[in-house]
């Protein structure tokens, strides 16, 4: 077989790190719109550590103190490149939800359960990647809709559930619903396959004989009389 080709659209970070669960039959890339309020710091902060390495004023600071500004514009820099962007891809065995770098791989034959509902703020705490006091994950964009994608399925006999943002919520439990619906029904296919090759290595049952019916009574009587 081939290798899968990526969907049209498909940007190289999902190609690479995305594409594990083969070609996406839905995907969605949505960018957090304040995104730049985590970049605005960055260049104040380097001006400021250059102003420290400078020595300006009669006490100038210690050179040490702009490692200071320095790492807070790399962490700034570093939430910008891991919470920006929010994606999700539903492929025929999966979906896969990846916020930054985080996010869950769900298998589609797991899903137990798929629909939009109402985002609870107080419930997660805020917006962002959030785990809520009954262990539901939430990978949400401030800013966005209210509305967003429960997701309930089973793994290692537990009962897991995420909630997601999406920019078409009821479009994607519809895709869903849809790769979920065809995996089913092909799980019964493979299911009824395996029990006919089970039949059919098993052979026909050997037929069973049919037990003699006893003579009747009157019969026996009149053939000792004879």
């Amino acid at each position: 077989m081939g290798e899968e080709k990526p969907a049209p659209g498909i940007d190289g970070y999902e190609s690479k790190y995305m594409a594990g669960g083969g070609a996406p039959v839905h995907r969605e890339k949505m960018i957090w719109k304040l995104h730049w309020i985590l970049l605005v710091w960055v260049p104040f902060l380097w001006v400021l550590a250059g102003m420290i390495l400078a020595g300006m004023g009669s006490k100038p600071a210690p050179a040490a103190m702009a490692l200071l500004p320095l790492a807070m514009s790399a962490l700034f820099a570093l939430l910008w490149a891991m919470f920006a962007v929010l994606r999700v891809h539903v492929t025929e065995r999966e979906v896969h939800i990846q916020y930054g770098l985080f996010g869950p791989h769900i298998p589609v034959d797991a899903i137990d359960s798929c629909e939009v509902v109402g985002y609870e703020f107080s419930k997660f705490g805020g917006w962002g990647i959030r785990r809520a006091m009954d262990g539901t994950w939430a990978y949400s964009l401030m800013g966005d809709s209210d509305k967003v994608v429960e997701i309930r399925w089973t793994e290692g006999g537990k009962t897991k559930k995420v909630v997601v943002s999406s920019r078409d919520p009821a479009r994607l439990v519809e895709q869903i619903r849809a790769v979920r619906a065809k995996a089913s029904l092909s799980t019964g296919v493979r299911v009824a396959q395996a029990a006919l090759r089970v039949a059919s290595d098993q052979g026909p049952e050997p037929a069973q004989e049919e037990p003699a019916q006893a003579e009747p009574t009157s019969t026996r009587s009149a053939a000792r009389k004879e």
